[in-house]
């Protein structure tokens, strides 16, 4: 950017610098044109007086080739106008698609920020997105809502991204032993009738353990980081067909 700001002062320079040596041209072209028109008259005035002198004679010749040299130069202070003319042109020219060039360059630049602000709050909501998903994933696995605190088991993930939590089986309570333990001082048929309840409890304990095992958790957290990364991908592949798009239209 500065190189070209540095360039169009460098042509407008030119410009001026142009204009005046072009100034300074026709006015010594002005000046030898008065000096031509001034040896004319001489001449004249000379060779109506060779007529009366031919000693004038000479003199004559010397003027008319002086008038020769001048007319010559003045021809080349005129070839020299034309090709100043044509300079100034062209550096004004140049200096149009130079500010030209620059105006594009600022529009390109304007248009590169907004798509990075634009990106950038894409990415900061898709980030605070994934945050809060995580922090539901963690909040699922530190505070189960069917299980106890020490019942939350372990967490795997798989080759897919798939996340499951294994819980263990559940081990009887105090409590349930004391349902199922009897004074030995009772009939064997009460003995084995608790004996009974006591192996459907467990069945059932387990039953209830094992309800829980292998369950998938929610792939909230693993899809909104694929969402994000692809949601980025996407966006970055539109920004760069439109730049694309556009420069290939203008040139």
């Amino acid at each position: 950017m500065n190189t070209i700001h540095i360039a169009i002062r460098e042509l407008d320079k030119k410009v001026v610098d142009t204009s005046k040596l072009a100034e300074t041209v026709k006015a010594n072209k002005e000046q030898t044109d008065q000096t031509i028109n001034a040896l004319q008259k001489t001449i004249g005035t000379l060779e109506t007086k060779a007529k009366e002198n031919e000693n004038l004679k000479s003199q004559l010749d010397q003027v008319k080739g002086q008038l020769q040299k001048d007319e010559e130069a003045s021809k080349a202070q005129a070839k020299d106008i034309t090709g100043l003319k044509a300079n100034l042109s062209q550096s004004v020219e140049a200096a149009q698609k130079a500010k030209e060039t620059l105006k594009q360059l600022a529009d390109q630049d304007k248009e590169l920020k907004d798509a990075l602000k634009s990106l950038q709050e894409t990415v900061k909501k898709n980030k605070a997105d994934q945050d809060n998903q995580m922090k539901r994933i963690e909040a699922d696995m530190t505070h189960p809502s069917s299980q106890s605190q020490g019942d939350k088991g372990s967490v795997q993930v798989d080759q897919t991204g798939q996340v499951s939590v294994t819980k263990p089986l559940t081990a009887p309570t105090d409590h349930q032993k004391e349902n199922t333990t009897e004074p030995q001082a009772q009939s064997t048929q009460k003995n084995e009738k608790k004996s009974g309840e006591k192996k459907e409890g467990k069945d059932r304990s387990l039953d209830r353990s094992n309800e829980g095992k292998g369950k998938s958790l929610p792939k909230t957290g693993l899809t909104s980081m694929g969402a994000v990364i692809g949601g980025l991908g996407t966006l970055i592949s539109s920004i760069g067909g439109f730049f694309f798009y556009k420069n290939k239209k203008k040139g």
